[in-house]
């Protein structure tokens, strides 16, 4: 089975290079690719370049434990849980195991509700949400997608420990309709500007 190290030009290449070669030695054989401009276009490509009907996918800004071994033998689809600097224990999907060429909806907020993961019981990683700009983007979507799906305990474990991106990201709940949603998790742009326009605005 392909196992794929996936990383995107947003991430800082240290943690990517630190973390592949910890990859390296628990998943011997993990190649390592660049992802695509979304999470459907890089499943897309993924499914397109491996010949078996199961891979695994594992994200640049995961520091993978020897306990993600068992994704080898979970039946998939199926994701393992992560561990973050705030104590937030969940199935975030940084490392997973994927059912190639399932369809996805062109600009669908949620890929995993297509792919049909389950989550598996075990903490397979530690996620590195990163600094600055990038880390708040990725709390900020994280956020927009478990108040859609109306996930209020994990929900209530961000908004605890990040209260000023909640601050932002329930402003654009209430005044944005779900093609703009969309476009706040899935385009980097369109984030970024809405998150300046706000940040002034909250200061004025």
């Amino acid at each position: 089975m392909k196992i794929y190290f996936v990383s995107s030009q947003y991430e800082p290449k240290e943690l990517v290079k630190e973390n592949f070669t910890r990859s390296l030695g628990i998943f011997p054989d993990i190649q390592a690719v660049a992802g695509k401009n979304s999470i459907s276009e890089t499943y897309q490509y993924l499914s397109s370049i491996t010949s078996e009907e199961e891979f695994i996918w594992v994200d640049a800004d995961n520091k993978v434990y020897d306990t993600a071994k068992i994704i080898l033998t979970s039946p998939g689809p199926c994701i393992l849980k992560t561990e973050n600097k705030y104590g937030i224990i969940y199935g975030h999907g940084g490392i997973k195991k994927c059912k190639k060429n399932i369809f996805v909806r062109p600009k669908v907020i949620d890929v995993s509700f297509y792919l049909q993961f389950k989550v598996i019981d075990v903490v397979g990683s530690f996620h590195d949400l990163g600094e600055g700009n990038f880390k708040t983007r990725s709390i900020f979507a994280e956020m927009l997608k478990l108040a859609l799906r109306n996930d209020q305990p994990l929900l209530n474990q961000w908004k605890r420990n990040c209260p000023e991106i909640w601050s932002n990201a329930e402003r654009a709940l209430k005044n944005s309709d779900a093609y703009q949603i969309q476009k706040l998790i899935t385009d980097r742009d369109c984030f970024n500007e809405f998150y300046e326009k706000n940040s002034l605005l909250s200061h004025m």
